[in-house]
């Protein structure tokens, strides 16, 4: 038994130390500013679709696609051309003619599972499809990116009205 005795603190001292680093990692957590949100209220013309296969310009294809964000949480999406672009099933989705809701909601990166990001949710309960989209919005510009993996999509618009001027 005084034999087994270093065995057993031995093993006793791994089995305590052999706790990754990765469980007492601090979660980082990013927020969209309130800026971005109240200048994401108005009317955007989308100018360019990507992901990693192909890129869309809008305004050569002769697309014109409309987003209004309201302050009461919808969007409605307007296509003018009556083209869709078809490349993809996010693309008509987020092409076509509709209303949708959309929310800011904490989101654990699918890379890096130690951040949170804020990011804006389209959804609308009839299809139950969902984007998620991380956004940088200025006075007169906006994109919204959804990179998770291997996968992405990534919106470019242009301001077309902000609140005070719509129609």
């Amino acid at each position: 038994m005084k034999k087994l005795l270093p065995y057993i603190m031995l093993l006793l001292l791994v089995f305590a130390t052999s706790c990754s680093s990765d469980d007492n990692s601090k979660v980082e957590y990013t927020k969209i500013s309130e800026d971005e949100k109240e200048a994401l209220i108005g009317t955007w013309q989308l100018i360019r679709f990507e992901d990693f296969f192909e890129e869309v310009d809008l305004v050569e294809e002769h697309i014109d696609v409309y987003y209004q964000f309201k302050r009461d949480k919808t969007l409605d999406i307007k296509n003018e051309s009556l083209n869709l672009i078809e490349y993809y099933p996010a693309y008509y989705f987020l092409t076509e003619t509709k209303s949708l809701r959309y929310k800011f909601d904490n989101f654990r990166n699918f890379d890096n599972k130690n951040l949170v990001e804020e990011k804006v949710q389209l959804y609308n309960d009839v299809e139950l499809s969902a984007f998620k989209f991380s956004i940088k919005v200025s006075e007169n510009t906006m994109s919204f990116i959804d990179h998770e993996g291997d996968s992405m999509i990534g919106l470019m618009f242009v301001r077309v009205k902000n609140e005070s001027n719509e129609i």
